[in-house]
């Protein structure tokens, strides 16, 4: 066995590559990899590929794995031995094998890389957050796609980061200020991890719509993104320009509305028994409201209840799939003038308010957006990731919001397909 390491310093997020070669003369076969657990990083097995070659006269089996990390924290990282298990004639024995290689049962090997260690780095300090990548590109698409649009019409704007060498986690959302004369509403946000055999592909698209409303300029802000080129070094960014629109005012629409005439202002004559009863239909009618009232309160109430426990069982079951569905359902119904698409737009409600939750959020995501190809494998950590989640959110059931004095209209039929 040949094993040859990945670098021995890196950044955080920043992706690395390592390979281990099997050389044999007796033709192994049937490779597979030993779970192991991997703390705070993300280990994946990109491909393999299989070869001869001859050394001094005598033709080898060259069998080559392919691996790809990805570190999640700061600091020294030290990673145990990668095991492998391999079929082989049953005639084979242990003085036969190099030390790295065992025979574990009949027709079995199990060969070992040695340990090793490396440094992970803090990305440098910049005016806002950085993430390292080997290659970065960031387009957008504009819909109407047009020079002019009326007052009141929306304007989609998808904007779509890919970076190479990254996970999904570390791509930061784009920042879009207030705009004069216009409503913003933030659409979609979506990340994913394109499968590939060369590296890490991660991607970030996010939808935002922009109503003018009045006629003038509409003008969608240039979107920068700062970057760490692990190639060079340097700190980069990508640009996507500004687009500049024309308003045009809202067609003007004729319509007459008739006064009623004012009626004059009679006395009251109705005797005092008609306003005695008056007033006991009216306290009725306050109680019947009350009444009301109360009951859509402990309704409302008793579905919060039930929302907190769903979340509260899929952590306890560490069933990943529910969780996120849980959460969902429990922003939508505590904050319904809230749009929640994903587990980032509750992150993004709870940033200073819960810490605890934001940063179990930000750990859950980045468990959420790997392959899941060795998840299965760290049940251990599954289970402290769920049990912290649970805590954290119980936490931030009990924080206070103030009432939004006034909201924000949505806009029916913006995404009719269910498409950002």
């Amino acid at each position: 066995m040949i094993f040859e390491p990945p670098s021995k310093e890196v950044y955080i997020g920043q992706e690395d590559f390592f390979q281990i070669r099997l050389i044999d003369r007796i033709g192994v076969k049937d490779i597979e990899l030993l779970p192991a657990e991997w703390p705070n990083a993300e280990v994946f097995m990109l491909n393999k590929s299989s070869g001869q070659a001859v050394f001094e006269g005598v033709s080898y089996n060259i069998n080559t794995l392919y691996f790809s990390l990805v570190p999640k924290s700061v600091g020294k990282m030290s990673f145990p031995s990668f095991c492998l298990i391999v079929s082989a004639p049953t005639l084979v024995s242990d003085r036969d094998l190099p030390n790295s290689v065992k025979v574990v049962s009949k027709g079995k090997l199990k060969a070992c890389s040695p340990p090793f260690s490396l440094v992970v780095k803090s990305l440098p300090s910049y005016s806002r957050p950085l993430f390292a990548a080997s290659e970065v590109k960031l387009f957008d698409g504009i819909v109407p796609k047009v020079s002019s649009v009326q007052e009141g019409t929306p304007v989609k704007r998808s904007v779509l980061l890919a970076a190479k060498g990254t996970l999904p986690a570390f791509l930061p959302d784009f920042q879009i200020g207030e705009i004069k004369n216009s409503r913003i509403y933030n659409g979609k946000t979506e990340r994913s991890l394109p499968s590939s055999e060369t590296g890490m592909s991660a991607a970030l698209r996010q939808t935002v719509v922009f109503v003018p409303r009045q006629a003038g300029e509409l003008i969608l802000p240039e979107i920068k993104v700062p970057w760490l080129n692990t190639r060079t070094g340097q700190i980069e960014t990508a640009i996507v320009p500004a687009y500049k629109l024309t308003v045009l005012p809202a067609p003007q629409t004729k319509a007459e509305e008739k006064e009623a005439p004012i009626s004059p202002v009679q006395k009251d004559i109705r005797p005092s028994g008609l306003k005695l009863e008056r007033l006991f239909s009216a306290v009725a009618f306050i109680f019947a409201l009350l009444c009301l009232v109360s009951l859509r309160f402990l309704k409302r109430h008793l579905k919060q209840k039930k929302l907190i426990k769903a979340v509260e069982d899929a952590c306890l079951k560490n069933d990943f799939e529910q969780i996120t569905p849980a959460v969902l359902k429990w922003a939508s119904a505590a904050f319904p003038d809230r749009f929640f698409h994903n587990l980032s737009d509750v992150r993004r409600l709870f940033q200073g308010r819960c810490d605890d939750f934001v940063k179990c959020l930000e750990e859950f995501e980045m468990f959420l957006y790997g392959t899941g190809r060795f998840a299965k494998h760290i049940p251990f950590a599954a289970e402290s990731l769920s049990r912290d989640f649970s805590e954290a959110f119980l936490k931030a059931v009990q924080v206070k919001f103030e009432k939004k004095t006034k909201q924000t209209a949505k806009l029916p039929g913006l995404y009719p397909d269910g498409n950002g």
